[in-house]
Order: C-alpha cells, then sequence, then structure tokens
C-alpha cells in the first residue's frame, strides 16, 4: 500500500466515523426531543390543562383525539370578574421561541378560574417540554373567545361561578 492508499483509506475511514458520530449525534437529539414532547404531553395530562382548554374533554370522560385537544373551549366561566374562556393554547407557540414562551407564561396574571399561579410551580423545563408538545401538535382551532367585562351577559352556554352569599 502506498502512501497515496493510505491517505485515502485514512480519508474514507475519517469520513465513515464522522458520519456515524453525527448518526449518534441526531439519534440522540432525535430521542432527547421525543422525551420532552412526551414530558409536555405529561404536564398537559397531569396539570389537567385538558379539563379546560379541550371542548368536550369532560363529558367524553377524556376520550378526545390528541389532534383536537387544547383547540379552547367555548363554554365561558362567568363570576364578578367578568367572563372568561379557556384559550386556544396552541396559538401560542407560533406566536414565540421556546425561551419567549416561557417567559411570556411566567408572566400571564390571567382571570379566574385560570390558576395562573400554579403554573409557577413548573420549572422551565416543564414549561419547555409543554411548548414543544403544542408545537407538535400544531396550530389549530379558531382563536378564542374574548374576555367579557363584569356586567356585560355572556352567551350560552357558560358556568356561573358565583357564590351564595353567607347568612
Amino acid at each position: 500500500m502506498n502512501s497515496r492508499h493510505v491517505a485515502a483509506f485514512a480519508a474514507l475511514f475519517g469520513a465513515a466515523l464522522c458520519g456515524g458520530l453525527l448518526f449518534l449525534a441526531t439519534a440522540q437529539a432525535a430521542d432527547e426531543t421525543a422525551a420532552t414532547v412526551e414530558r409536555g404531553r405529561y404536564m398537559v395530562v397531569v396539570g389537567g390543562c385538558n379539563v379546560c382548554h379541550t371542548a368536550s374533554y369532560v363529558e367524553k370522560e377524556g376520550k378526545v383525539p390528541e389532534k383536537d385537544w387544547l383547540m379552547g373551549n367555548p363554554i365561558g366561566w362567568h363570576g364578578p370578574w367578568g367572563t372568561t374562556y379557556a384559550g386556544n393554547l396552541r396559538w401560542g407557540p407560533g406566536m414565540f421561541d421556546e425561551s419567549g414562551y416561557v417567559s411570556w407564561i411566567r408572566s400571564k396574571r390571567t382571570k379566574p378560574p385560570h390558576p395562573w399561579y400554579d403554573l409557577g410551580q413548573w420549572t422551565d423545563q416543564d414549561l419547555k417540554a409543554l411548548y414543544q408538545f403544542l408545537k407538535l401538535l400544531g396550530t389549530a382551532g379558531p382563536p378564542s373567545a374574548g374576555f367579557l367585562a363584569p356586567g356585560l351577559e355572556p352567551k350560552p352556554p357558560y358556568y356561573n361561578l358565583v357564590l351564595p352569599l353567607a347568612k
């Protein structure tokens, strides 16, 4: 084997080695992405997000296809604060990159009955996983109904969350 053959062999071996390492790095990144998405799916389920943000989720006892999750809910929540609607969460990732989404969620102060204060317990990794899961689901569904100020009567259906006065 002459020096030209050795050089050619070394180049081929190096290319194969780099290609193999690139394949392993790509496979590892794909595994990490899949794990992150699965964590996001888990956070949605255990966080109860579907209960309000997926139409008919409660009535169907959770048997709503994943493709229909988190597109908002037309049923309003009416109380002294006005009327709120569970928003379409699938629009969020289209408005922000991952770090912007985490910052946006951290800064939100929503009206009842949304437990925005519970999201403060989620780690940045949890919120990034939520972002990746929502991104995988993709933007779908119409924008949610807007907030109605106190004193404005919502169109049915809505839950009336006014507590009776204590006697």
